[in-house]
């Protein structure tokens, strides 16, 4: 009997392990699979977390058992896991502090259009005089008549630069206040979508920066509290199809900024490990990374279970050497602050 159990314990261990290794392909797979086919894979991104940590339980517990093989196979699925990760690791764009004497502190917030509250509006603007950024990019403005750009605008008087999308919808639109001049403004619409994204030139000292304010599609899976879990499966695969078309038009939009810095901040509503994702950091580093265990958590207090859907990526002549999230009293999304050398 005993012998019995040990060879089901180990044929459990296996077959755990072969699982961990399949989803960890899967999910080094993700970008490469193509908008369509990946957004069948969206749950797995949101899990990506779950399956690094599985992956280091397994190996951990081969370890102590002394199982050689299973070691080797769990080894792998967590470096395939981890691949997702690495690849923005700022390797290629912080190869040093020379010539990077400008400092800049960006702010970007999904701000819930303040609840339509100007006691949230106040309370947004007191937190901005404590963190004293340089720009703020604001995801999800109220339409101007539930709360004009006006009186937004007037809570900030050390912001004289401002930028909004000039097409105002009912909802999700987006705003950028600046301490320094911004040019070349571009509106960017989605199709079918009241999400969108908003491109400005910034000018830092005499340097160049493209600046990107990011609202990704929203699944909304909330609205749909009474369906079944597989009506909001489809919701999820079918909003993160739409969402992954999204990030090709951004990732190309980016790549006409090859001579330039580009800062990408927002709400993309996906995690790192999603074709969305890792389609508009292509060739970008993750600003979460100044803050390693902040790439694991969440930037949505609705569902603290999930990982961070809120980011900033960057490259070119531009370094990141700070990264926080914080929270706010009125919205359900975190306060992303990134500090920056040009």
């Amino acid at each position: 009997m005993p012998s019995m159990n040990l060879s089901r314990t180990t044929l459990t261990s296996k077959l755990l392990s072969a699982f961990l290794l399949c989803f960890s392909l899967l999910l080094t797979a993700i970008p490469w699979l193509g908008g369509k086919w990946s957004a069948n894979l969206e749950l797995l991104a949101l899990g990506g977390f779950y399956v690094i940590v599985a992956d280091l339980l397994m190996l951990l517990w081969h370890a102590v058992l002394r199982k050689r093989l299973l070691i080797i196979i769990d080894a792998i699925a967590l470096l395939l896991a981890l691949c997702p990760l690495v690849a923005h690791y700022p390797l290629g764009t912080n190869k040093g502090r020379d010539g990077l004497n400008s400092e800049l502190t960006v702010v970007s917030w999904n701000v819930g259009n303040f609840s339509l509250d100007l006691h949230c509006l106040d309370e947004l603007a007191y937190v901005m005089q404590t963190v004293v950024p340089d720009i703020i990019c604001i995801q999800e403005r109220p339409h101007q008549n539930l709360m004009s750009k006006e009186v937004i605008v007037s809570h900030f008087p050390d912001y004289p630069y401002v930028a909004c999308n000039d097409r105002e919808d009912e909802v999700l639109n987006l705003m950028v206040l600046s301490k320094y001049p911004l040019t070349n403004v571009k509106n960017a619409y989605f199709p079918k979508s009241y999400n969108k994204y908003l491109s400005v030139d910034v000018d830092v000292d005499g340097k160049k920066l493209r600046l990107y304010n990011v609202h990704s599609q929203t699944t909304s899976v909330s609205d749909n509290a009474s369906s079944s879990f597989i009506d909001k499966l489809k919701l999820v695969i079918y909003n993160a199809e739409i969402r992954n078309q999204q990030a090709d038009q951004i990732y190309n939009d980016i790549e006409n900024e090859k001579d330039n810095s580009v800062i990408v901040c927002g709400d993309f509503n996906s995690p790192l490990f999603s074709y969305s994702c890792q389609t508009v950091a292509r060739g970008m580093s993750d600003a979460a990374w100044q803050s390693p265990l902040l790439l694991a958590v969440s930037s949505f207090l609705k569902a603290p279970f999930l990982p961070k859907i809120d980011h900033i990526f960057y490259k070119g002549a531009v370094m990141c050497d700070g990264y926080s999230l914080s929270e706010g009293g009125w919205t359900d999304h975190k306060m992303q602050k990134g500090h920056f050398l040009l």
